[in-house]
């Protein structure tokens, strides 16, 4: 009876024993699987920022493409139509829309336009600047701005306007 009682005692011990690892086993198996789903979700995120950063891209790259004269004059509107000339000779990057009255979107500055003594010019300030020298100003700080920009919000600025 007595060794009949200890191999009970030792199944039983045995028993507890896998009871014990089962239990390790599970809780382990657990952690797994809690890893794989939090490493599942960074994954996600990272997928879905390269989306973002692929349209960004894709944005200034189309801005940056150089191409044939894209800028169209509005008909009867020296100012516009001398803008127009200089944009198409110099392949200006920055998109500019014409908005009215010699207004216009420069990227994302709004700026005023005329012709004085024959010449564009763009007020800037309590003066006026040649449209060469701002642009050669201006040109690179609007395009850095642009590049920060989501390629809808650009679409927006410039879509309902006449320009590039």
């Amino acid at each position: 009876m007595m060794v009949e009682n200890a191999r009970h005692k030792q199944k039983l011990a045995t028993l507890y024993n896998y009871d014990e690892k089962s239990a390790d086993m599970t809780e382990s198996i657990q952690s797994r699987k809690d890893k794989i789903e939090k490493l599942t979700k960074q994954i996600e995120d990272k997928e879905e920022a390269a989306d973002e950063l692929e349209k960004k891209i894709t944005g200034v790259e189309r801005m940056k493409k150089p191409t044939a004269p894209v800028y169209k004059a509005a008909k009867g509107d020296a100012v516009d139509e001398m803008l127009a000339r200089y944009i198409n000779q110099t392949n200006c990057k920055v998109p500019i829309t014409r908005l009215q009255g010699g207004y216009y979107l420069f990227g994302t500055k709004k700026i005023y336009t005329t012709i004085v003594n024959g010449k564009l010019v763009v007020r800037v300030g309590g003066g006026y600047m040649m449209i060469t020298e701002f642009i050669d100003t201006y040109a690179e700080s609007e395009l850095h701005k642009l590049e920060k920009m989501d390629p809808e919000e650009i679409a927006r600025l410039h879509g309902n306007g006449h320009g590039i």
